[in-house]
């Protein structure tokens, strides 16, 4: 495992939402260069968006196996709750197992709200506000994850020689633009989020990144997933949306998010 650099002082970032590692389903290089990234800065609170465990997997007739490269990633979080940061896990549908539980500086729950600059925001995985994970779709949410388990294996084989393109993203973009199923799952997490007193949410579950603020002052944040390498963080502005790449943040999109109505999303890059 890579160490950190001796003296140098590391970024500090107050808050990293992210979501959908799927451990046990996502390649060991992709968990390795996950864990050097939670190395790369000091994150006091970390949010774990949700499905960073993919029990479907690891618990299926074809039983995934768990490697070192994940067991890396959970030290890594444990060292991190044992020097002071709070770590807050807010348990996604492929980890049907976790129940709620509170061990001081490590919390695992289905929902949970935190301040953003004085704002309230609600975080949780989101996939209760799915058509496809409810129980009566549940048959159609496997047989997409077997298409996606295929087209996982496929990206890796093409990124081995060099070729750095998302078949799963581009398939689930254009078929999300069609059927407008973002925008409608959009809007029911936002409905949910006001009932809860929030000005904002974060949410994984759809693999799509996304930061935005709404004309009505609503925040809007999707983590994406780490075949992205895509998370959120919390910055002296607001809030943005970055893609880790070979120790490197880049801002993808950024948001104010201070008491005043007029936030704007700041497109960076």
């Amino acid at each position: 495992m890579e160490k950190p650099i001796v003296g140098k002082p590391k970024p500090y970032i107050k808050s990293l939402f992210v979501s959908d590692l799927h451990l046990g389903f996502s390649t060991p290089a992709w968990a390795e260069e996950f864990d050097r990234f939670l190395r790369s800065a000091a994150f006091p609170n970390i949010f774990l968006v949700g499905d960073i465990i993919d029990g479907w997997k690891l618990n299926g007739r074809n039983r995934s196996k768990w490697v070192q490269a994940y067991n890396n990633i959970i030290r890594t979080f444990l060292s991190a709750a044992r020097k002071g940061a709070r770590i807050r896990y807010l348990i996604g549908n492929h980890e049907p197992s976790l129940r709620p539980i509170d061990l001081d500086n490590v919390v695992l729950d289905y929902e949970t709200t935190t301040e953003i600059h004085g704002r309230k925001l609600l975080v949780i995985h989101g996939d209760r506000f799915d058509l496809f994970v409810r129980p009566s779709m549940l048959w159609l949410a496997h047989l997409s994850d077997h298409g996606d388990a295929f087209l996982f294996w496929l990206q890796h084989v093409l990124s081995n020689r060099g070729l750095r393109w998302s078949f799963r993203q581009a398939i689930r973009t254009n078929v999300k633009k069609r059927t407008a199923m973002i925008s409608r799952y959009r809007e029911a997490i936002k409905r949910y989020a006001r009932s809860k007193g929030c000005e904002g949410a974060i949410v994984g579950h759809t693999h799509h990144p996304e930061l935005r603020v709404d004309p009505d002052g609503f925040l809007y944040g999707n983590c994406g997933d780490w075949e992205e390498h895509t998370a959120i963080i919390e910055t002296e502005k607001g809030l943005a949306l970055i893609r880790y790449d070979w120790q490197t943040h880049i801002v993808l999109q950024e948001v104010a998010w201070a008491p005043r109505e007029e936030n704007v999303g700041v497109p960076v890059a």
